[in-house]
């Protein structure tokens, strides 16, 4: 039976001892092992997630390409602001590229999700505070130039 309790420890530990530097650290208790690394200037990219493409058909025939926004890791989802509570993104919103569509947390490490490109919010998969799995399709925007 694995203890997430000891697992937790070793990863807060882990995280702790790499800070905001590059690097990488491994920590071993005899039965588990936690890797953790970092490299600096990439950050946005470690953190982005997946994106799929799809075929829509709108009105009158045409079909653009929509792009699936993934989860870039297994974690519990939220949408909401952690400050104001207000939600980040809502159906039929209009979003630039960059812009923060949600966070994935899981054992205190949060991971925020971004925007691939401008675009407008089609639909949405997973409700606030569903537990997610990587690269599960979060949500699906239609592109604009």
């Amino acid at each position: 039976m694995i203890r997430l309790d000891r697992f937790q420890e070793l990863l807060s530990t882990a995280l702790a001892i790499l800070g905001d530097n590059a690097g990488r650290v491994e920590l071993s208790d005899g039965r588990r092992r936690v890797r953790v690394g970092r490299l600096l200037g990439q950050v946005e990219t470690d953190t982005a997630a997946p994106v799929s493409h799809e075929s829509v058909d709108l009105s009158a025939g045409d079909a653009v390409e929509a792009l699936l926004v993934r989860v870039p890791g297994v974690g519990a989802v939220s949408f909401r602001d952690n400050r104001t509570g207000r939600p980040l993104v809502e159906v039929g919103q209009r979003i630039r590229a960059g812009q923060t569509l949600a966070f994935i947390t899981a054992m205190d490490v949060t991971t925020k999700v971004t925007a691939p490109r401008d675009g407008v919010v089609e639909e949405v998969f997973v409700e606030d505070g569903d537990g997610v799995e990587y690269n599960a399709p979060l949500l699906k925007l239609i592109p604009i130039s």
